[in-house]
């Protein structure tokens, strides 16, 4: 689990922008300084996804997927990835937003087509029970940013 915390935080802080490094990460202190190099509105976003990690895990799910959008969105603004779920597998999509982010949507699309919604006012979106067939597209649309942009990110998980 700490290198997967650390895993996470190495990809939140390249995504910031500006950080390079070579050579192995292992103390404590490297981590330090990459929580550093994070916006803090960021690091609450890595530290909600890695609270959904850690509970998805006990109750049997891996992680397969996860992205923190480095610019974030302005109210009203939306971004849209194409997703490969593994087939007869089933998958739970969870987002976050920061602080000053007040709801966050998340709607699965099936060639175009709406398939599974979380359009609940707040900001912790998530879709349980998804199935596995093929490539999906996975919208977030920004519906409350009273700061922005607002950063956000989601994670994909699968039943093992």
């Amino acid at each position: 689990m700490k290198r997967s915390l650390l895993l996470h935080l190495v990809v939140a802080a390249l995504l910031a922008g500006g950080l390079a490094f070579s050579g192995e990460i292992g103390h404590a202190q490297d981590v330090q300084v990459l929580r550093q190099e994070i916006h803090p509105l960021q690091q609450e976003v890595v530290d909600q996804l890695n609270d959904a990690t850690a509970t998805l895990e006990r109750e049997g799910y891996t992680q397969v997927n996860q992205y923190i959008d480095p610019d974030g969105l302005g109210e009203t603004q939306s971004h849209r990835w194409s997703v490969a779920l593994e087939p007869g597998m089933e998958h739970v999509i969870t987002a976050v937003c920061d602080p000053e982010c007040g709801n966050l949507d998340l709607v699965l699309y099936e060639n175009g087509v709406p398939i599974d919604e979380d359009t609940e006012q707040g900001a912790y979106p998530t879709l349980v029970g998804v199935p596995g067939e093929h490539t999906y597209d996975l919208e977030i649309i920004m519906h409350q940013c009273d700061r922005p942009p607002c950063s956000y990110g989601y994670t994909i998980f699968r039943k093992d």
